[in-house]
């Protein structure tokens, strides 16, 4: 979780949260993951408000 919270792009959402801020907002939503050989997708219900979120932090964890 520490790699998570320092790999968010700093103008996102989550960048003057604190830790705990991070692992509430992240953590406390259900979704579906999928495993493939070369990648992990997360399906979220339609109706989830912190989408972008979540795709601002996949997109920060990039190489």
């Amino acid at each position: 979780m520490h790699g998570v919270h320092a790999a968010i792009l700093r103008p996102g959402p989550l960048a003057k949260c604190g830790f705990l801020t991070t692992i509430d907002r992240l953590l406390k939503i259900g979704g579906r993951v999928i495993e493939h050989p070369a990648r992990i997708r997360v399906q979220l219900s339609t109706s989830c408000s912190d989408a972008a979120l979540f795709r601002c932090v996949a997109l920060g964890l990039l190489p």
